[in-house]
């Protein structure tokens, strides 16, 4: 590449001349050129700081080649990308090379790129130098545009009120250290008023994106890397955005898409006291925000006050109804509790393991109610909605609350529905206190109507039965307390039904031996924990067969009845899940005589496993296989060398056939071409009164042709 005579501005930056340490300044005029630290190659001094900058380039990135580096403890090379703003220079952190036992996975970076028009400072303190570290070497060059490959975008984006991007997702990229970008606000946004900017992140695994906060005073507040796709709400007045991999991976990737708008801040709490009331029985709360803001750290309080009611509705029962709709998660607290006696209604914090799932409805006795919002500080798509009802309800319609029952050990309920109950909710808990054991609960309704619901919860999981599930009987089981509702709302008149439950504590299921060794001759039967019974809930099984060498296995699967879509049987070509998976069984009891699959090995171990796992519900009986160890017969090569002679006899005796036939019609040929020598031609009469021809041929000029020819023909 060309460049211009490399000149520099030099300023001291250091007090001791023997370290030659200067302010070294190159402009967009210098295309290529060199940084090295003081006295390099040999050891760079023990105080000091030197600085180097290198000016942008209007029409030009940089390359930056870290071609050598050792520095002494605690000595950092630090790097920023360096923009021209309206305001001056803006600088924005890269990363630092630290002469330490730092092992962030970020640092250390030997090659980074910047987008155009963006150029580079770098900051060299010196530290006690003890073991002649010798400081680094590093080349730059500029780079022109080149469409074949993809360059950072532009550093310095204005962030209007409408979505703006910042980055195109789904680019190749090379360069590991990826790409920064110094968000500003659009004028229209600050004439506007709109302090507040909202990043949305669309990342792969791998791939990290950082969002820099400042406060006011343009102190750092946070910045920390993820490969998470997410949202985020921050200041718009100073904001960075980096999205890079890590150190130790060095393979191309797709890029992050980035969009960025600007908001006014709404993260505003819902009114801190609300009334239900005869003539205000309905209220809606929602997350800050709701539905498009995150807000984290905005944490909210309501005071929902109850007055009783008088008159004619008083001989009805008061209930609240409260549903729900939530993304959280587990570091997110949304609780409901009584305001009188402070006891906790509901809390979902810690217990959900999944971050998006809606909560069932719940049905409290009438009191004044508090609602607490506390989202964590963490970048993580959150909300909530909340529709309180207050209603009256038929006596003969009203069943336990909202943990008004807990349960322990074992029983059975009956709970009669009647038809005049267009509005019914019960709620019980399933406890179990007793380690090493499960609590399961089996249910079934009897005459269902469609809108009918009923909600199983635990620590672990959500399970939801409809309509067409409930007329069947179903089981829950958990090794932590069981929560069940049950959910009617209905407009017409229906028959009576029965809600029946019956709920123990159970031992946990044991898998059988996980290994086994066949030997030749050996037949076992592997089964479902409890066949033919109903398998158990929460296992993971694994067994692994072995045969010896020289010997062969074959699985028959006779019967089967497993959960689809929720429990599974795996059959692995190996001892390990990451061998082939041969099939998965998940079938419902819909076929027999599934499955049959020999393996072979003439040089190993022949192994294969079964994996068998349940999750916490179901009514299936598991399966039936059958795994028998054979041995290669012992005349197999014998009968091999056999058959390999016969075969060949067959081709033999074939062989002669054919020569012989071949042989006998050569022979006839000939004869035919020899009574052609000397014929001669005359008709006769025959005793039928016909005439018979006689050909024959005189010696002559062209006897040679007409034998040829007649040969031919009778060939």
């Amino acid at each position: 590449m060309q460049s211009t005579a490399l000149t520099t501005t030099t300023i001291p930056t250091t007090t001791k001349d023997f370290c030659h340490c200067e302010m070294e300044i190159y402009g967009p005029e210098v295309l290529e050129g060199v940084l090295k630290s003081p006295n390099y190659p040999s050891p760079h001094c023990g105080t000091g700081k030197c600085i180097y900058k290198i000016l942008p380039h209007p029409n030009m990135s940089l390359h930056i080649n870290i071609e050598s580096i050792s520095l002494s403890a605690e000595s950092t090379l630090s790097f920023w990308n360096v923009i021209n703003t309206e305001k001056g220079e803006h600088l924005i952190y890269n990363f630092a090379s630290i002469g330490s036992y730092d092992y962030s996975q970020f640092n250390g970076y030997t090659t980074f790129s910047t987008a155009v028009n963006v150029g580079i400072k770098a900051v060299f303190r010196m530290h006690n130098n003890e073991y002649s570290s010798h400081g680094f070497k590093i080349k730059f060059e500029r780079v022109s545009l080149d469409d074949k490959k993809y360059l950072c975008p532009p550093s310095q984006v204005t962030i209007a009120p409408e979505s703006t991007e910042v980055s195109v997702g789904n680019q190749l990229f090379e360069s590991i250290s990826g790409c920064t970008f110094f968000l500003k606000p659009s004028t229209e946004g600050t004439k506007n008023k709109l302090d507040e900017m909202y990043i949305n992140i669309t990342t792969g695994r791998g791939v990290f994106v950082s969002v820099r906060r400042y406060d006011k005073d343009g102190v750092f507040t946070n910045g920390e890397y993820s490969d998470q796709t997410r949202g985020i709400l921050v200041d718009a007045s100073r904001v960075e955005v980096v999205f890079r991999k890590r150190t130790d991976e060095d393979d191309p990737y797709n890029t992050p898409r980035i969009t960025a708008m600007l908001m006014s801040k709404t993260c505003e709490c819902p009114e801190p006291e609300c009334v239900l009331s005869s003539e205000v029985f309905y209220i809606r709360l929602t997350s800050p925000g709701f539905p498009d803001l995150y807000c984290p750290g905005k944490k909210c309080n309501t005071l929902i006050k109850v007055p009783k009611i008088k008159g004619e509705e008083k001989k009805k029962t008061d209930l609240i109804f409260v549903e729900a709709n939530c993304s959280l998660s587990e570091l997110d607290l949304l609780q409901l509790k009584s305001a009188d006696s402070g006891k906790v209604l509901f809390r979902s914090q810690y217990k959900q393991e999944d971050p998006s799932r809606p909560m069932r409805a719940m049905v409290f006795e009438a009191q004044d109610m508090v609602v607490n919002y506390a989202p964590s500080n963490s970048i993580q798509t959150r909300f909530f909605e909340m529709n309180i009802t207050r209603m009256n309800v038929l006596e003969e319609c009203v069943c336990s609350v909202y943990d008004s029952k807990v349960f322990n050990t074992n029983g059975k309920l009956t709970i009669p529905i009647s038809s005049r109950c267009h509005l019914m909710h019960c709620h019980w808990k399933f406890s179990n206190y007793h380690y090493g054991t499960l609590i399961s609960v089996t249910f079934k309704l009897e005459n269902p109507y469609k809108t009918d619901l009923i909600y199983m919860y635990s620590d672990h999981m959500m399970e939801e039965y409809g309509y067409g599930e409930l007329s069947h009987v179903r089981q829950v089981t958990s090794p932590s307390a069981i929560s069940m509702t049950f959910s009617r709302m209905k407009w017409f008149a229906t028959p009576n039904a029965t809600l029946k439950i019956s709920w123990e504590q159970i031992e946990h299921c044991l898998c059988p031996e996980e290994s086994f060794q066949l030997t030749e001759g050996t037949s076992l039967v592997i089964t479902s924990p409890h066949w033919p019974q109903q398998y158990c809930s929460m296992l993971l099984c694994r067994h692994t067969f072995f045969a010896p060498k020289g010997h062969f296995l074959e699985v028959v699967i006779d019967n089967a009845d497993i959960e689809r879509y929720h429990d599974y049987l795996k059959i692995y070509d190996g001892n390990s899940t990451t061998d082939p998976l041969l099939m998965k069984l998940e079938n419902d009891g819909e076929y027999i005589d599934i499955f049959k699959k020999t393996f072979y090995n003439f040089s190993e171990l022949v192994d294969f496993m079964f994996v068998f796992k349940t999750d916490e519900s179901g009514l299936k009986k598991g399966y039936h296989a059958n795994v028998i160890c054979h041995a290669y017969p012992s005349t197999s090569k014998g009968s091999f060398v056999f058959i390999i002679v016969i075969l060949a006899l067959v081709v033999a005796v074939v062989s002669i056939g054919a020569a012989y036939v071949v042989h006998r019609k050569k022979a006839q040929n000939n004869r035919q071409y020899q009574s052609m020598n000397n014929p001669t031609v005359s008709y006769s009469a025959s005793g039928t009164g016909g005439a018979a021809l006689n050909v024959g041929f005189e010696p002559g000029n062209n006897e040679g042709a007409n034998t040829t020819e007649l040969e031919t023909e009778l060939l």
